[in-house]
């Protein structure tokens, strides 16, 4: 994100929260009612542009659609825990799971 843009959004909530708003609250509770496939699809659309390597691309999108997306897709993004995706394939396929773990945080911050 631009520090501009940074910078206005700092500006804002710092006027919501003088003004006796919460702007922490409203963030948790826009998030509670997002879907996790909408939120892969709105955190690939910013992340995807900052990779060089197409290959990296694919491994993003590949990973989070073939293993989460199927579990995950149609649930809440304030109910998913790790185990949901990761039990699965921990055992038989460690590096994968380590990799769509930190994946699926980055979907979820």
């Amino acid at each position: 994100m631009p520090l501009a843009t940074t910078r206005r959004l700092a500006l804002e909530n710092r006027g919501k929260a003088l003004l006796g708003g919460d702007p922490l609250a409203e963030k948790r509770k826009a998030r509670e009612g997002m879907r996790f496939a909408y939120a892969v699809d709105t955190h690939l659309t910013a992340k995807l542009s900052e990779f060089r390597n197409e290959k990296h691309r694919k491994q993003w999108r590949s990973t989070l659609g073939i293993y989460a997306a199927p579990i995950l897709g149609p649930k809440l993004v304030s109910d998913i825990t790790v185990q949901d995706v990761l039990e699965p394939i921990w055992k038989t396929k460690t590096e994968t799971a380590c990799r769509l773990r930190g994946r699926i945080e980055n979907v979820l911050s």
